[in-house]
């Protein structure tokens, strides 16, 4: 006879389900896929209306959507959609999720992008993310976001 061991959750674990986990990493996939493809709607819809995001390294400081999307928007001329020459693409790792209730939670992630030069594809960045995390009309989103990065030297 074989015995199953029923496991009670970590006291981390008591309110975020698998689903919610899911749904947090998709929110972190689609700022990649906003930043990266240039994508503006994609992007957008990972805020809350009154997020913060900030960027040690990088000199980003906005405060609300009107603020980060205006940022978006100043910066999307420079930026090269994937996969283009110059193009980056930016992997965020498995996120560790703390859940403080049903609809807030915290989230500690790392990050490395890599950019294409033409003839090689080349590290461009590495940091982490912290945020803060809540559910509004039953979806994900992010309402403060610092990002810490290091640029390698040139």
């Amino acid at each position: 006879m074989t015995t199953r061991l029923r496991m009670e959750p970590e006291s981390y674990m008591k309110y975020g389900s698998a689903e919610d986990r899911l749904c947090i990493a998709d929110l972190f996939s689609r700022y990649a896929w906003g930043m990266d493809r240039v994508d503006r709607t994609a992007f957008e819809s990972i805020w809350t209306t009154d997020a913060v995001w900030t960027a040690e390294g990088v000199d980003i400081h906005c405060v609300g959507l009107a603020a980060i999307m205006a940022y978006f928007d100043a910066t999307s001329a420079t930026r090269v959609p994937v996969p283009g020459v110059g193009g980056c693409v930016r992997f965020c790792s498995t996120p560790i999720i703390d859940f403080s209730d049903a609809d807030h939670a915290a989230s500690r992630s790392e990050l490395v992008a890599f950019r294409n030069t033409g003839t090689a594809v080349a590290p461009y960045s590495i940091g982490y993310y912290e945020d803060a995390l809540v559910r509004v009309d039953g979806r994900w989103l992010i309402r403060h976001r610092t990002m810490v990065v290091n640029p390698p030297a040139a």
